[in-house]
């Protein structure tokens, strides 16, 4: 007896798996379009306004809390990771100069001394992931309608629609929700983002993943401004990445002097983690490769910009989330000349 009618068979699933495989994902899971399970933290979580600026996650929370709700009729969720971590010379990635400029080596970006260099986050030292996931979701869908053999509706989600993906991501064995709040996955570490797509197709769900954090509390214990209250909980407002990157208006007071010389995000919680040691997965994916600013980036540079530069520097980037005039108050903070207030 084949399958039942919207039933796809288990070798369709590993078909998905394969074509998300080809695409450069380093990871793809499946799991049901079920309401998530930690409706009650995600709810107290806004009620306490952790999300502080971002306002846009306390809008269609119903969609957030249900992922059926983004697509009638949804049955599953594929779920895929794209690595963006890339290989690191000992003591660190040496920064990349900008065309005609000096080159200008750079130590572990854990050392940075306020002052004179901020440090980028790594996730933003290649092309911008949304559009490197959304394009090659897009692919995964064209080249499902061509193999799977029957007619399915899809959504396509990096980021931007209203999605928990580290959820969902647990949920289709990925990774699990670490200390940090960051999708952890013990092959590849952190250092990925995520996609979904959403699918009338019902297709074999993964096992959840397990959690593999214990009772460690390295990234606890390193976060430099304590954004980390506790393990799997988090207060936004204080972490650099919402500073540097979230916040549109003035820094404000806080446990940030100098932004710890992070000028674009913040690395220190998966620096930090066991996961993301010397054996962890690298990406030798061409979209992830760094290129200029990446690393670390002059302050005075930044401070020189004017619009023309600034877009340069950013387009086609995730560093374009920070406006102008929010990087130059963050090369003020680091550089030591502005209190962000």
């Amino acid at each position: 007896m084949g399958p039942s009618p919207g039933t796809i068979s288990r070798p369709r699933g590993d078909l998905v798996k394969r074509i998300a495989r080809s695409l450069g994902f380093a990871a793809c899971g499946i799991c049901d379009a079920a309401p998530v399970a930690r409706r009650r933290y995600v709810l107290d979580w806004i009620e306490a306004g952790r999300h502080g600026e971002m306002s846009y996650l306390a809008r269609n929370l119903q969609m957030r809390l249900d992922p059926g709700r983004l697509l009638p009729g949804a049955r599953s969720v594929i779920m895929v990771a794209w690595l963006y971590r890339v290989a690191e010379p000992q003591g660190g990635l040496p920064a990349l100069s900008e065309a005609g400029a000096p080159d200008i080596g750079v130590a572990d970006a854990k050392s940075i001394s306020p002052g004179r260099f901020g440090a980028i986050a790594r996730y933003a030292w290649g092309r911008d992931y949304h559009r490197v996931i959304r394009g090659r979701l897009r692919r995964l869908v064209d080249l499902m309608h061509q193999e799977v053999g029957q007619a399915f509706e899809s959504r396509i989600c990096v980021d931007t629609a209203p999605l928990l993906e580290r959820e969902l991501a647990q949920r289709a064995g990925i990774g699990w929700i670490g200390g940090n709040c960051l999708a952890v996955n013990r092959t590849l570490g952190s250092y990925f983002c995520l996609g979904g797509v959403l699918t009338t197709l019902e297709l074999p769900a993964d096992s959840p993943a397990s959690d593999g954090c214990g009772a460690c509390r390295r990234c606890v214990e390193a976060c430099p401004t304590g954004a980390l209250l506790e393990p799997h909980k988090m207060d936004p407002r204080l972490c650099l990445s919402y500073l540097t990157i979230e916040r549109r208006g003035d820094v404000g007071p806080g446990p940030h002097p100098a932004l710890h010389g992070r000028i674009f995000g913040c690395d220190v919680c998966q620096e930090v983690c066991p996961y993301n040691g010397p054996k962890a997965a690298v990406s030798l994916d061409p979209d992830a490769q760094p290129r200029w600013p990446a690393g670390r980036i002059d302050c005075s540079t930044v401070l020189e910009w004017g619009p023309a530069d600034w877009d340069a520097a950013t387009r086609g980037r995730a560093l374009r989330r920070a406006t102008l005039k929010m990087w130059q108050r963050n090369a003020r903070l680091v550089a030591g000349d502005g209190t962000g207030t």
